[in-house]
């Protein structure tokens, strides 16, 4: 074989593993290609199924920035929907004068911010009745402001048991503070007038 023949084979060798690669960066497209196709229709199902977080992740994944406006309208709407529902339970359970169970706060904490407590500080606070710790990390959010009211309705609730008349009476006035529209300001009124006396007659008793 000449000079000639070899570099004539070295060329067409070098074509073909140029033609070789050029295939494989197609198969890979196109599985790419078919691979979206699945993520949308997985998308698409979630979206149907009112699963709209998990749709979302898997918009993101297509860059589909229309899809992600919907479904973050989407979440927000049944968010919303959601807490409306469990806000209008805890007002009829006061309005029989049963006071709501921790679970049922949990929950209710847990709808509001719209994930679970294991990824969120604040939930976290919550779950071990740190009330004052919750209401440092939700302040930063101005659209938990009726939430903080109810966090330190809980706080006062929490030191009136253990006897901090004075400080349940101070937890009392900033949740009236956060002018929250699902607290009942009469009812506040009047519990900071009881837990007053109450400072004051165990103030009294100590002294004597």
């Amino acid at each position: 074989m000449g000079l000639f023949d070899l570099f004539k084979n070295k060329k067409k060798h070098k074509n073909s593993n140029i033609t070789n690669k050029i295939k494989e960066e197609t198969v890979l497209v196109k599985m790419s290609s078919k691979n979206k196709q699945k993520v949308l229709e997985l998308a698409k199902y979630e979206e149907h199924a009112g699963e709209f977080e998990k749709a979302l992740e898997h918009y993101k994944m297509l860059d589909d920035l229309d899809s992600e406006i919907r479904l973050k309208d989407k979440i927000a709407k049944k968010k919303k929907e959601e807490l409306l529902n469990k806000r209008e339970e805890i007002k009829k359970r006061r309005a029989l004068g049963k006071p709501y169970e921790e679970k049922d706060f949990l929950r209710y904490a847990e709808i509001l911010v719209g994930s679970t407590w294991k990824n969120n500080q604040g939930l976290n606070e919550i779950r071990l009745n740190d009330f004052r710790r919750a209401i440092q990390f939700f302040k930063e959010f101005e659209e938990y402001n009726d939430f903080i009211g109810e966090l330190w309705l809980k706080q006062a609730n929490k030191d009136a048991n253990s006897l901090n008349f004075d400080l349940a009476v101070e937890d009392l006035k900033k949740a009236l503070e956060t002018k929250s529209g699902y607290l009942e300001k009469e009812e506040i009124e009047r519990m900071i007038e009881l837990y007053s006396k109450k400072s004051r007659l165990k103030e009294k008793l100590n002294f004597t």
